[in-house]
């Protein structure tokens, strides 16, 4: 986000963006805001708890954890719970990059530190293939 005076004109905001003017763009975010109702959010707050509680019985035993909130998940190359930035330092970046390669390999397009998270669109076929994907992974 760029907000700038501009200049020769007092009372005007320059604000450089991709997409900015885009009639299409502002009709998809339009559309989709009048879709994201809040039983929509309920929908994919649930199934991102669902997800993060399959992946957390995945990996019980392992030095692996789990986050997130929402529709958001993280899994997380360490055994540490983590709560802070100093936590967060201690996972196994390295693992972390090849297990986002092997999901992927598998379908799943996970950051490379393995953040992911659901949508209005995901179903449950979906969630089951990503937990047998991810346990496929850490068990092999």
């Amino acid at each position: 986000f760029l907000a700038v005076s501009k200049p020769g004109i007092p009372d005007r905001m320059a604000h450089a963006g991709t997409f900015n003017g885009n009639p299409v763009t502002a009709a998809a975010g339009c559309a989709t805001l009048d879709e994201l109702t809040i039983e929509a959010f309920a929908q994919i707050n649930a199934l991102g708890e669902q997800v993060r509680q399959r992946l957390r019985e995945v990996c019980d035993g392992l030095p692996l954890s789990i986050t997130g909130a929402g529709s958001l998940f993280k899994i997380n190359a360490t055994a540490r719970e983590i709560r802070d930035y100093r936590d967060a330092m201690t996972v196994d970046r390295e693992w972390e990059r090849i297990a986002s390669l092997a999901l992927l390999n598998e379908g799943f397009m996970l950051t490379s530190s393995l953040h992911g998270c659901v949508s209005t669109q995901t179903a449950e076929a979906e969630i089951n293939a990503l937990i047998e994907a991810f346990s496929t992974l850490v068990k092999s």
